[in-house]
């Protein structure tokens, strides 16, 4: 913002239905000038029934005039207007004697500045359903000087509702996914999006006669769930002439992607491993292979930007690298909690360190901000105190481009989706303008009579997760909102009753908004009712039948209010399938001796879903899954599981069907698994009597025709304790003898890892995890003649889950060819010390 100024004498633009002012366009305006003087003259009619003629400006029009847009009348009417430091999205409104100008740059300047204009008279866009045109027997205009810029060159709210293209155009957002087009000065378009690593070098294309392209990871290379090998000449070249190619055949695009995909595996290769080395961080290696094909591409296109992602393993600034000029860098950061400002949160510090080093690195770095929560989307998510502070805490950085990814479905419906794309909008425009007097407008504007209640909605929702005294100072992350109080729900629907009654009579339209944000409320109580809770003789909620009748209940509602996707990127149907598949009661199968209670469901993907030591109190030392998880999948769920995968890196299962063959009580218990590829599994459970250790053995037979590749892990998540304040160590034997306690939650920086450890880093003999807060100790026993390979994952965003995995090596295993596969756990003592 430049400058805004309000002068004296306003001027009459019309009365009685009449008006004295025509449009003046010049010969050259661009398409969205055209669309601004439409703009103008469709709503000044609207207001005031005065129709304002559009005429050219070499047709010489008389009188008083509005100018739409640069044309040689503004300077000879006296206006002084700085096109030089407005940029293609800059404007400026003036009134002269009896004139007004309206300019700025062609691309989308004078556009935003027709929008600006009609908002000086009362006109708003508050959403795709609510616009506001103030009805006037006289049309005034207050005398102008207003020079405004963006507070960032690139401005996207992905969220559905903010995306369509009178939305996006009057709330002057020009992201990549909004249907913006030519005649709204088109919109900052990506080729493609993001992730683009296996589209630069396809592995379809390459792999099989150039594996070494590909990353060198674990000592193999890989073209699945890693990267590009990004010291390999041939790799740079293949990937400029693809952005080359991709340039020729999307001219429009402003920006080619060449960035990681959405995995971890670097390549390990020496090269790479001494330049990332000489860079202390693997964006160092990123940048450099970046800097080449931004180089190469801009001296034919010096039009165009290059753009990577700083994300997952490249999140941390490099030592020595800087972008050339004509790259951007995304940083795009999954861990930090979204409930609090980021430099408030104790939990966003590494968040806002990483934030101050980019910015000292280029100074027009972008920003992929997350602000839903992914699994569920119409559950409340109160980050509006974060949002409205971050946006200008990023520009203070260095932050020129936002990318502010919320619920996208087609359906739209997230949780309170029109006050977030609305006052974000506004907020990208200018950070630092405050925001409650946006909320205050919009709520009054939205809700009408009951616009009071949603502000008190809106308090409730945000006590929470606000820092005492003013609320309960809990934590949201981009997969998990927060543990409700039990009194929420109660509140929440007294709330959004009042706003129901004080709406009473007020139309359709509102009464659909209120109906809305009562979903979202239900949400709540929905999901914590799908909860699986052991019980003496099943696993299951504890009121399956009241369940799915609150589910039916709740989605005939969201069929009605017209929302297709709970998860992202997951059809409705799609989702209830995983419900009805997995939302049950489970029979238990149980061996108990005088140490260990094991407990497992076998319908349950043959899941171990207790284990307890009987001499420290038998607490569950397993974590059990969360409601708001996603469904799929045998791996995170919690427990104790067998998996069969294709290979190490692969997220594809082989799903055996489970049932129990034999179970003894108290020391055996054989599961047979049968798999439609013709793996047949037996699993063996055993009991020690000596101490308090659970074994358990699989032997894999081959029952197909054909060979089949495995990779068999068996993987625990340990109970994480209280959901806001965990405690998990790693216990790591070290062979040699050392012996290493490693505290992982609660998180103390980055808040996720995941580590393979191969050969001599593999633990000696046995690792583990502790929960010293409640006394829980995990021990994984391993032999390496069974053992290749070991993982340890994490994630500490409220879900807080914490596995180790012990994986077989990969065999193909041939017809009739079987394969074993055993390892051990201890509950009730560390590794290395005593029980």
């Amino acid at each position: 913002m430049l400058r805004r100024q309000f002068l004296a004498t306003p001027l009459v633009l019309a009365q009685s239905r009449s008006t004295p002012y025509t449009i003046c366009l010049s010969g050259e305006a661009s398409p969205s000038e055209r669309r601004a003087a439409a703009e103008i003259q469709t709503h000044v009619e609207q207001m005031c029934g005065a129709r304002l003629p559009v005429v050219m400006e070499d047709a010489h029009p008389q009188g008083p005039l509005i100018l739409v847009g640069r044309q040689p009348a503004l300077e000879r009417l006296g206006f002084e207007i700085p096109f030089e430091t407005l940029g293609r999205e800059g404007f400026c409104v003036q009134t002269k004697g009896e004139h007004v100008a309206i300019a700025g740059g062609r691309q989308r300047g004078t556009m935003y500045g027709a929008y600006e204009f009609l908002e000086r008279l009362g006109c708003r866009w508050y959403a795709n359903d609510l616009t506001v045109v103030p009805k006037r027997a006289t049309l005034q205009i207050p005398a102008l000087d207003i020079v405004q810029r963006p507070g960032f060159e690139y401005r996207e709210v992905l969220i559905n509702e903010a995306s369509t293209k009178d939305f996006a155009a009057r709330s002057r957002l020009n992201g990549h996914f909004t249907e913006l087009d030519a005649s709204t000065g088109g919109k900052v378009l990506f080729e493609p999006f993001v992730h683009s690593f296996y589209a630069l070098a396809p592995p379809a294309k390459y792999f099989g006669s150039h594996p070494e392209y590909y990353a060198l990871v674990n000592g193999e290379r890989r073209q699945e769930r890693a990267q590009l090998c990004l010291t390999n000449p041939d790799v740079a070249r293949i990937a400029i002439e693809s952005a080359l190619e991709w340039i020729r055949t999307k001219p429009e695009a402003e920006i080619i992607s060449v960035s990681t995909n959405d995995a971890d595996g670097a390549c390990e290769c020496e090269n790479c491993r001494r330049a990332t080395a000489e860079e202390g961080a693997h964006s160092g290696l990123l940048l450099r292979f970046v800097n080449t094909v931004a180089e190469a591409v801009g001296k034919k296109h010096p039009d165009k930007l290059i753009e990577t992602i700083a994300y997952r393993h490249t999140e941390a600034p490099p030592n020595k690298a800087r972008p050339v000029a004509n790259v951007r860098v995304r940083l795009a950061l999954s861990g930090p909690c979204q409930a609090h400002p980021y430099e408030l949160c104790p939990h966003d510090k590494y968040a806002v360190d990483f934030l101050k080093a980019w910015g000292r690195v280029t100074d027009k770095l972008y920003i992929w901000h997350y602000m839903t929560q992914f699994h569920q989307a119409l559950e409340p998510y109160p980050n509006l105190d974060e949002l409205t502070a971050d946006l200008s805490m990023y520009q203070r950085n260095n932050v020129v481009g936002l990318f502010l990814q919320g619920s996208y479905s087609k359906g739209g419906g997230s949780h309170l989706a029109d006050l977030r794309s609305y006052l974000l909008a506004k907020l990208l425009w200018n950070p630092q303008q405050p925001a409650q007097p946006i909320v205050t407008e919009f709520l009054r504007a939205y809700y009408g009579p009951g616009a009071r209640h949603m502000q008190e909605y809106l308090d409730l929702i945000h006590r929470e997760v606000r820092f005492p005294p003013r609320g309960l100072g809990k934590t949201i992350y981009m997969y998990a909102g927060p543990k409700w109080e039990r009194d929420f729900v109660d509140k929440a629907r007294a709330i959004v009753g009042r706003a129901e009654a004080a709406n009473a009579g007020t139309g359709d339209a509102m009464h659909r908004r209120i109906r809305k944000v009562k979903l979202s409320t239900d949400s709540v109580e929905l999901f914590e009712a799908m909860r699986l809770v052991l019980h003496k003789d099943r696993l299951g909620p504890v009121d399956l039948d009241g369940f799915w009748r609150k589910w039916d209940r709740f989605s005939k509602e969201a069929t009605a209010l017209g929302i297709t996707e709970w998860h992202e990127g997951v059809p409705r149907e799609t989702s209830e399938q995983e419900y009805r598949k997995i939302i049950r009661n489970y029979d238990l199968t149980i061996l108990q001796n005088a140490h260990l209670r094991v407990v497992v469901a076998p319908e349950f993907a043959g899941r171990v879903v207790s284990i307890g030591n009987l001499k420290t109190g038998g607490k569950n030392a397993l974590r059990m899954m969360e409601p708001d998880e996603r469904l799929t999948g045998a791996e995170a769920l919690g427990g104790l599981t067998l998996l069969l995968h294709n290979e190490h890196y692969s997220r594809t299962f082989y799903t055996p069907e489970w049932r129990v063959q034999s179970n003894d009580g108290v020391g055996r218990m054989v599961m047979e698994g049968i798999c439609s590829n013709g793996l047949q599994v037996e699993r063996v459970l055993e009991l020690s009597a000596a101490e308090p250790l659970l074994t358990v053995k699989a032997t894999v037979r081959n029952g197909g025709a054909r060979p089949v590749p495995l990779a068999i892990q068996s993987r625990f998540e340990i109970n994480p304790g209280d959901r806001e304040h965990p405690t998990v160590d790693l216990v790591f034997r070290r062979r040699g003898g050392s012996r290493e306690v490693t505290p992982i939650l609660p998180a103390r920086g980055q808040n996720y890892g995941d580590d393979f450890f191969f050969a001599d880093e593999r633990p000696d003999g046995e690792w583990g995890l502790i929960n010293p807060s409640v006394g829980i100790q995990l021990v994984n026993r391993i032999r390496d003649d069974q053992v290749e390979r070991c993982r340890f994952w994490w994630r500490g965003r409220s879900r807080n889950t914490v596995a180790l995995g012990a994986w077989s090596a990969k065999r193909m295993l041939a017809s009739g060819e079987t394969m074993t596969f055993e390892t051990s756990y201890l509950a009730g003592r560390e590794p290395g010390g005593t029980v």
